[in-house]
Formats: C-alpha cells, structure tokens, sequence
C-alpha cells in the first residue's frame, strides 16, 4: 500500500513540469502557443479529473505490525506539493548553471576549431538541460563544420520544436539544406526566418507606441 501511495504522488508530481510549462505557453505573445497551451490545459485537466489522486498516506507503528491509512490534510498536501516544486525549480536553476558552463567550454572549444571537443560539452550540457535550444544550434554550428549536415539539420529541428521562432536555427537549417542542394526546402527555411523576423520588429515597434518612445 505504501508503495502504491508514493507512486500516486510521484504521477501526480510529475505533472509540475507540464503544468508549469502550459502556464508559461498561456501568457506567450505568440497567439499559436497560446492555442496550443489551451488545448494542452484541457488535456492534462481531463486526464486529472479521469485518474484522480489518492490522498494518502501510509503510517508505520513502530509498537504494531498492521498499517493504517491516514487522510492527508490539505495543508499537508500543499506542503508537499511546494516543496517538491521547490527542489524541482532549484534543480532546473543548479542544472542551467551547470549547462551554462559547458556552453562556454563548448564555444571557446570551437573558436579553437577542436570540433569533437566542442560537440562533446555541448552534447553534456543537453544531458543536463534538455530544452536548451541553443545549445542544440551550437552543435548544429560545429556539424557544419564537419560537413555533417544531416546531424546539424536534426539539432536545429529540435531547435525549433523547443522554439518555434528561433531564426538562428532556421538559417543554420537552411544554410545545410543549400549544402545538400535542396534549394527550395532552403528557400523555405530562410522566408521562415525572415517572416519572424519582421513579426519581432513589428512587435517591437508596437511596444514602443504603447510606451509612447
């Protein structure tokens, strides 16, 4: 029973991430994130409502050998909840630290043209911070280097599925696809990166009228 218990927590835990992601997508000025946010909110509510989560846990009597189930409160259960997120976020924070110091290696290693050096930190710190979509680019920059433009076009896809509007990974992406002579699928990536381009000028410019500079 216990350890049914402590798996119905980790699952519903493990939801902190999601959920901290689709809130973040919510207040995005990209109106496609935001719908994509929406329809993921529902999803994962329906999913919860559907599984629901037992609220219990599981005391040892150390002068008896049954176990009882007990209601955990709910101030309990917030307790719980916030810690976890805590150590969650602190983690995310030591790990972004840590990814942060193999991008630097990584990018001194290419300056000094040691390629293989170069991907090894870059491919360490994706280990430590998965969604870090420049260091996927910065890969894809030194398997350039190597002539390996199929890898570089993968890295920048991931890329672009972390963030959809990072122009940096569209260039790379086109600049391989020209390398192998898809020149019209090249063609496409750098509109791509063009139009988003304009979108963030526009946008800034917007801004800018709104705060009356």
């Amino acid at each position: 029973m216990a350890d049914e218990s402590k798996e119905d927590l980790d699952k519903f835990l493990s939801k902190i991430d999601d959920i901290h992601r689709i809130v973040q997508n919510l207040s995005s000025n990209d109106t496609n994130e935001v719908s994509k946010a929406m329809e993921q909110s529902d999803v994962l509510l329906k999913e919860i409502s559907k599984t629901g989560f037992d609220r219990t846990i599981i005391n040892k009597s150390s002068s008896e050998s049954t176990q009882q189930q007990q209601q955990m409160s709910p101030n309990a259960f917030m307790s719980a909840l916030e810690k976890d997120a805590q150590e969650r976020s602190e983690n995310r924070r030591k790990n972004k630290i840590l990814a942060d110091e193999l991008k630097t290696k990584g990018n001194n290693a290419f300056h000094q043209q040691l390629y293989n050096q170069a991907i090894d930190y870059y491919t360490e710190g994706l280990k430590l911070k998965k969604d870090y979509d420049i260091l996927y680019t910065n890969r894809a920059q030194v398997y350039v280097k190597q002539e390996r433009y199929k890898d570089a076009i993968d890295d920048c896809n991931w890329a672009l599925k972390i963030t959809p509007t990072f122009i940096k990974a569209y260039i790379i992406k086109g600049k391989c696809l020209m390398n192998l002579n898809e020149y019209d699928c090249a063609k496409e990536q750098f509109i791509q990166a063009e139009e988003i381009a304009i979108k963030n000028f526009e946008s800034i410019n917007i801004r800018r009228m709104i705060k009356g500079t």
